[in-house]
């Protein structure tokens, strides 16, 4: 059984491709609890670099704490990691999101039902 699409294109481009896969394959209902779910938990790259800016808390806002501490005892790693923070970042942000949009899949899948992937 395939669903009529809920999750707008821009959105469904950016998730990894088991939960692109699967998602049409949910009932409608399922599909709106996943993206009302992703939207609320997802982060956001421009809320993330003013963060990296302020001394690595981008770290805290990507559930990240624990690299976040070593960078502050190491004062952003003698200011190399801060640079470094930086230019990783957006790979960070779209990791972060693929994990959530997993866990989200994962929760909303009705129970018993096996993923597609």
């Amino acid at each position: 059984m395939v669903a009529e699409a809920v999750v707008p294109q821009e959105v469904l481009r950016k998730l990894p491709r088991t939960v692109r896969e699967e998602l049409p394959t949910l009932s409608v209902e399922t599909q709106r609890k996943f993206l009302e779910r992703f939207q609320k938990r997802r982060k956001k790259l421009v809320v993330a670099y003013p963060l990296a800016l302020l001394y690595g808390l981008s770290f805290v806002y990507l559930e990240e704490t624990s690299t976040g501490i070593w960078y502050w005892f190491t004062a952003g790693g003698f200011g190399i990691w801060y640079l470094i923070n930086l230019a990783l970042l957006p790979g960070m942000v779209k990791t972060h999101n693929s994990i959530m949009a997993l866990k989200v899949l994962a929760e909303v899948r009705p129970v018993g039902e096996k993923p597609a992937f």
